[in-house]
């Protein structure tokens, strides 16, 4: 399955750019790489999908830029072709996705943290995709990790596109590696404090199902569910009057 383009919106500047505008959503998925991202009050390109670093700047109105280069120690080293493209478009879920980001400073932590993630599978020489298949680098990643608040967001994040995967093609983890990123967080941090909250997707789509299948159930029935109340109320008020 590919993602349709009219599921795809820009979050993050909600009001300040309209549909009319290039980077509202873009023309196909994958983006094509003249496609412009951003662009100036006049409409002129102000960052293309190829690009390196993607200025937001005339959007927010003071300087805004994302980079994709590799984070860390090695800051600004260029990624290899294929894992500068899956950041780039992990990144349009974090801008125009359904979980998209509304701020700019939340977009801008999460987009650090999921480069943070792309550039360690880069140092290793593996695909950003094929992750779960490496514990050792699933393992350091979890030790690049220590500021709590940054484990609660990538744990949320890669829940989060590990469930765009069917749409997009690919997701930084599977349930597999997601569940064995969780476990090395909590061996590395959390022993004596609290297990980090992971719920895999397969199990909480089946709870959410149930939920609407029930909700569903009862506003079919909802008529008779009020009827049947009114009659058990009117039953045990007759029951009361009986006695007394």
């Amino acid at each position: 399955m590919t993602i349709s383009v009219a599921q795809l919106s820009l979050k993050v500047f909600n009001g300040k750019v309209g549909d009319d505008r290039p980077g509202y959503r873009p023309l196909s998925w994958p983006p094509a790489d003249d496609w412009p991202v951003t662009d100036d009050s006049r409409g002129a390109p102000c960052s293309l999908f190829r690009d390196n670093i993607w200025n937001y700047s005339a959007w927010r109105g003071k300087s805004a830029h994302l980079r994709f280069f590799r984070a860390g120690k090695r800051d600004g080293m260029e990624l290899s072709a294929e894992n500068e493209r899956a950041l780039k478009e992990l990144t349009i879920l974090l801008t125009h996705g359904e979980f998209a980001a509304t701020s700019w400073a939340t977009l801008y932590n999460r987009h650090r943290i999921v480069r943070k993630v792309v550039s360690i599978c880069d140092e290793e020489k593996i695909l950003a995709s094929d992750l779960s298949r490496f514990p050792r680098v699933l393992y350091k990643v979890a030790e690049q990790f220590n500021n709590k608040r940054d484990r609660e967001v990538l744990i949320l994040l890669l829940d989060r596109l590990l469930r765009a995967r069917d749409k997009i093609g690919f997701a930084l983890v599977d349930e597999r590696g997601l569940a064995k990123l969780t476990e090395n967080l909590n061996e590395l941090y959390d022993k004596e404090i609290e297990q980090t909250a992971y719920i895999p997707p397969r199990i909480w789509k089946y709870q959410v199902t149930r939920l609407r299948e029930c909700l569903d159930d009862f506003l079919t029935h909802k008529q008779k569910v009020e009827d049947c109340f009114n009659f058990c109320l009117k039953h045990a008020h007759n029951q009361v009057n009986t006695f007394l």
